[in-house]
């Protein structure tokens, strides 16, 4: 609901800029992230970096591993017949689903061709792999669409996203 011009141009400029939000495997850090800033009116996407998309397994050097694509969908189902009781209790279930309710499938940045105002990051490594996507990009088109890249270190962990996703909105709402 406006407030009156001010509000009003304040939701323009929103809609106007455009988001990317961007962890290991869009699966947790960048999607609540992700959730948050839509439900607050801004233009956003999430991806992942890495090569795949990695979740925890039945033992810390067996991860799950999924292609960028996958529907949550599929991954929530696959994980449930594999071992609903474990999975479950490390709360893959929920943020599965709340992924589900934010789009179809995780996405790989490296993939996408779109171009952002602002890229966040949630660890040093994906950063420096988005710097570093960006000049392959600015060498490969022979120009480039100026952009913000910000890194908000945080824990692969469900408290620590939430955490990240306020950071996240504190520091877009500063910028904007």
């Amino acid at each position: 609901m406006s407030n009156g011009p001010a509000s009003t141009q304040i939701e323009n400029f929103k809609s106007d800029i455009k988001i990317a939000l961007v962890c290991q495997s869009n699966m947790n850090r960048s999607m609540e992230a992700h959730a948050l800033l839509k439900k607050k009116g801004y233009r956003v996407d999430s991806y992942g970096a890495g090569s795949k998309v990695r979740l925890p397994g039945e033992a810390i050097n067996q991860p799950n591993v999924y292609e960028f694509g996958t529907l949550y969908s599929i991954i929530h189902d696959d994980l449930k017949n594999k071992n609903e009781a474990r999975y479950r209790k490390l709360g893959m279930f929920t943020m599965l689903e709340r992924d589900a309710s934010v789009k179809p499938a995780p996405e790989r940045f490296q993939d996408c061709h779109q171009y952002f105002d602002v890229v966040i990051t949630y660890e040093k490594r994906v950063f420096e792999i988005i710097l570093s996507d960006l000049e392959k990009r600015y060498m490969e088109r022979g120009g480039f669409h100026p952009c913000h890249v910000f890194n908000v270190d945080t824990t692969d962990n469900h408290a620590e996203a939430v955490n990240g996703a306020i950071e996240t909105s504190r520091l877009v709402e500063k910028l904007y």
